[in-house]
């Protein structure tokens, strides 16, 4: 959740500083749910893993991406997973199944085993 939180804090903060005071006020809520058939290990590193993205965000690109137009460019050309020329690398090259920053576990909590 804390990874998911800084994000939305990082994109509707930059919407609202773009705007200047010209948008309606609006408040966030989060709600995250359980880890239910997650193992202790899966649980344990995937906190890590969210840990490490939260402190990114955090101290990175909501630092480094300051405008929308900023953070369209960064998913678009500069993110691993979501700018479509890496991603057609990484799969021509194997990197995203074979990755040795993700382990199993990791992998399985975000729902690896339901795509096998």
């Amino acid at each position: 959740m804390d990874r998911t939180t800084e994000i939305f804090k990082w994109i509707f903060g930059t919407a609202k500083a773009m705007a200047e005071n010209s948008c309606p006020q609006y408040e966030l809520y989060f709600l995250s749910c359980s880890n239910d058939d997650l193992s202790e290990e899966a649980i344990h590193v995937r906190k890590e893993h969210e840990a490490r993205g939260a402190k990114n965000v955090r101290d990175n690109l909501s630092k480094r991406y300051t405008t929308l137009q900023d953070v369209w460019r960064f998913l678009t050309t500069d993110h691993d997973f979501y700018s479509a020329a890496k991603l057609v690398k990484k799969g021509k090259e194997g990197a995203i199944a074979q990755s040795s920053n993700y382990n199993s576990a990791l992998k399985d909590s975000y729902g690896a085993k339901l795509s096998n």
